[in-house]
């Protein structure tokens, strides 16, 4: 399961980058909405990638119960990240109550996911190391 989560996190960071490098203003006939999709889609997907591949790194030299509690809390901040990002905007000017920019939520959630995992991946192995 672990492989499989790595090799997903090694395509779906190519395709984040493959995918920004594709949009550009000559490629797309409605660039704003391009953009759009880059900053909801292909920014999160390679940052996620990047950190999900660094984390299961170093969860192949761990216990078993680290990577289910660690996989377990992926599950659920991954898709309520890609949430938040969704329900965010591509430019802060345009809707009153949401004032969070696609990009800012993105770097946030992501960041936020990485040290989370990494507290939780020290806090199993120290709960774990008395048993």
């Amino acid at each position: 399961m672990l492989k499989l989560i790595s090799l997903f996190a090694v395509v779906g960071f190519f395709l984040g980058v493959l995918s920004l490098n594709l949009i550009n203003p000559t490629s797309c006939t409605n660039f704003d909405f391009c953009r759009g999709i880059v900053d909801a889609v292909s920014q999160p997907l390679a940052l996620f990638s990047v950190f999900v591949f660094i984390l299961t790194g170093i969860l192949y030299f761990l216990r078993e119960e680290i990577f289910r509690s660690w996989f377990h809390f992926s599950k659920w901040y991954i898709f309520l990240s890609f949430v938040a990002i969704f329900l965010s905007n591509s430019s802060s000017h345009r809707v009153f109550l949401n004032p969070f920019e696609t990009e800012l939520v993105a770097w946030e959630t992501s960041c936020s996911y990485f040290i989370i995992s990494i507290i939780l991946i020290i806090y199993k192995s120290i709960k774990l190391r008395g048993k």
